[in-house]
């Protein structure tokens, strides 16, 4: 983000009371601090979120499978509600939201103010690398004499000083500069056609005001295992780490997604792990279990049958497997009795290195208390939480909320049931503060009527548009002339020609040129078009979302076309054959496109709630607190639970006051003694048939 945006963004921040918009920011863009600010964002809510490392996504940014069903876990971040038509899409490829304003390398330097009313101080570190510049040509990461372990991926790949953070976000985002293993050689200056690279730069000040509020998701850093010399971590190249391993499974990873021994090259097909690493050990001050290190272990066992080819054999070495939450202990059984890892429990003794051999023995005492010596070709530790994370003294602060996770080591699940708790925590102290009057669902009034007219008024003019015969425009955006000094524009146009594609063409300076910017969209709209085109070098900067409101079109109505991969060896040149033939495509794309964005059923501000516990009375009121009208079945005669069986005075109190609350709360309504029948539906839409205790 260039200067000028930081600028931009201030002002904003600073008119906030004059645009009755509300802020929140969100510290920490891991899967927790993504889910919260989503969550804020889809209510309606303006999000900064913070984050200090050069890319979103934390730990789940490295892998790409979790369990239970194997799969990319990132869309599970998403909103439960309007799933579909959240305007985040797919969170792996980066986060891109129109009310989330997110900014990397920063951390938070103060926080003041009353809740309601913050002023949070940011210091944000330079990337090096100007991003609204960058065309992701790569000649700067050519130029850069730099190579240093790849620290994305545990060490087991190699960087330059200049690269991309998360490897596959690289059509996303700009490279960025690790300036401290930067030598200055300003190689990476020269190199740059567009002058994006300022090495220069130092860290700025930034201050949010009038912040309503603010959730405080740190993440959790990993042990280091190289400090317990009984592994051999860090001086045997086959003992790695379960992250490292996630690493190698991935496609995107140092052996593009085939595992080979780190020491030789070698086959991998017999792997260890090893559990309770830096967790349950005293002597290095972690006398806790890390929780979610059991899962992670089955879940890489299984993945590595399915993922190495050729004979696979997999051993899970344990003290106690702790495999509490839903469904985790099917899992863990099917992967013993379908995929054939094996469980063993014992005490690991050493593991050592194979003399002229690849691969690693493991000596250990085993639940009968013999001794055992076993070969493997590598040693996979799974490593819990780090000792001793200790909490900012911002977090102290009254208007700061904390996940309930902070700060352990959790699975997603647990992490986003966190972050959704945290979030409406936050939205029910906004509207206590009366700063909550653009956020949560109200009665109708002057202004949501005003605002629906509008967009009542935008979807008739894009059915309009749409409605007419199909007419395209050809936008060749960014920096392309200079990214492509070579391009033959004559032979460009002549071949459109040719091809039967007499659109008009547009040159679109970047979006940091404002005067540029405007001019295209005069001219697209004079031309009156109703299918968009749009080609670029530099897709990162391309949003769909953007262009949808700047030129009046469907997002469905306009096709981005990334031409780095026709770019010719030499970088200079532009495969136009290549380039022509693809506009081709996404216009044949575009001629049978429908530009309906779909018909959204009205969600009814209600929700059923079984079960009048504590867990489902906090439930209900977390959505009465939300303007939502509740309603709670309970089968048997009063509510409150196990309540009866506590017997610890001040929990009882606790939960008797959440139940008073709950009984006397105005949007919700109790249902004891009785029970669902059905349900039907779908989510926003459900209609359950409840049996009452008096036969109603």
């Amino acid at each position: 983000m260039t200067n000028r945006s930081l600028n931009k963004m201030v002002d904003q921040q600073n008119n906030i009371a004059d645009k009755n918009d509300v802020a929140a920011v969100v510290i920490g863009a891991g899967i927790a601090g993504m889910h919260a600010a989503l969550e804020l964002a889809e209510s309606g809510c303006r999000v900064i979120l913070v984050e200090k490392a050069p890319a979103v996504g934390g730990l789940l940014a490295k892998l790409d499978h979790q369990f239970p069903d194997d799969g990319c876990g990132m869309c599970r971040i998403l909103p439960m509600i309007d799933r579909d038509a959240c305007r985040q899409i797919c969170l792996r490829k980066g986060l891109d939201h129109n009310r989330i304003t997110v900014l990397t390398r920063t951390e938070v330097a103060a926080v003041e103010g009353a809740p309601g009313n913050l002023n949070v101080t940011l210091i944000q570190n330079p990337a090096g690398i100007d991003p609204e510049r960058c065309t992701l040509c790569g000649a700067c990461m050519d130029a850069c004499p730099v190579d240093i372990p790849d620290i994305f991926n545990a060490g087991l790949g190699r960087r330059k000083a200049v690269y991309f953070p998360v490897p596959h976000q690289a059509d996303r985002m700009a490279p960025v500069i690790d300036v401290t293993a930067c030598t200055r050689c300003n190689a990476c200056v020269e190199a740059c056609p567009e002058n994006a690279v300022n090495l220069e730069a130092e860290s700025k000040a930034l201050v949010l005001e009038k912040i309503a509020g603010i959730i405080y998701a740190p993440g959790v850093d990993l042990f280091d295992p190289s400090a317990v010399d009984v592994y051999g971590y860090g001086v045997l190249p086959d003992v790695v780490t379960a992250l490292a391993f996630e690493r190698m499974l991935s496609g995107s990873g140092p052996f593009s997604g085939r595992p080979v021994r780190p020491s030789d090259g070698g086959p991998v097909q017999k792997i260890a792990w090893v559990q309770c690493v830096g967790s349950r050990n005293i002597m290095i001050g972690a006398d806790y279990c890390s929780s979610a290190c059991c899962m992670f272990a089955v879940k890489e066992a299984v993945m590595a049958h399915e993922k190495i080819p050729g004979p696979m054999e997999t051993a899970i070495f344990y003290m106690d497997m702790r495999t509490f939450g839903r469904d985790f202990q099917r899992y863990r059984d099917r992967a013993e009795k379908e995929t054939g890892v094996r469980f063993v429990r014992c005490r690991i003794h050493s593991i050592e290195p194979i003399d002229g051999e690849g691969g690693v023995k493991i000596s250990y005492v085993d639940g009968n208390g013999g001794f055992a010596e076993e070969a493997f070709d590598l040693a996979v530790l799974s490593t819990g939480r780090a000792v001793g994370n200790a909490l900012p003294d911002f977090a102290a602060h009254e208007g700061v909320f904390l996940l309930d996770t902070v700060p352990g080591l959790t699975d997603i699940s647990a992490s986003i049931i966190a972050a959704g708790t945290a979030a409406g925590r936050l939205l029910r102290r906004m509207q206590e503060k009366g700063t909550a009057g653009a956020v949560l669902p109200q009665a109708v009034n002057p202004r949501s009527l005003a605002a629906d007219a509008a967009a009542e008024e935008a979807k008739s003019r894009e059915t309009a548009l749409f409605s007419r015969k199909p007419a395209y425009h050809l936008v060749l955006h960014g920096m392309f002339e200079s990214a492509f000094p070579f391009f033959d524009s004559d032979a460009f146009k002549a071949g459109l020609s040719a091809a039967g594609l007499d659109i008009p063409i547009t040159r679109a300076g970047g979006v940091s040129c404002e005067k540029g910017l405007e001019d295209t969209i005069t001219e697209i709209r004079a031309s009156k078009a109703n299918r968009l085109v749009i080609v670029t070098a530099a897709p990162h900067l391309v949003k769909i979302s953007q262009w949808s409101k700047w030129i009046g079109l469907m997002p469905s109505l306009i096709r981005v076309i990334d031409v780095r991969p026709l770019v010719l060896e030499n970088r200079s040149g532009l495969n136009t054959p290549e380039l022509l033939t693809a506009i081709e495509m996404e216009v044949g794309r575009l001629r049978s496109r429908s530009g309906n964005a779909g018909q959204q059923a009205l969600v009814e501000k209600t929700a059923l709630v079984i079960g009048a516990g504590p867990a489902g009375l906090s439930a209900a009121l977390a959505l009465a607190d939300l303007n939502i009208r509740v309603a709670v079945v309970e089968k048997s005669d009063g509510a409150g639970g196990n309540t009866a069986y506590i017997h610890a005075a001040e929990i009882r109190e606790s939960v008797s006051a959440l139940l008073q609350r709950a009984q006397q709360h105005p949007l919700i309504t109790m249902y004891c003694g009785a029970s669902v029948v059905s349900h039907r539906g779908l989510p926003g839409r459900f209609v359950a048939e409840i049996a009452l205790a008096d036969g109603g």
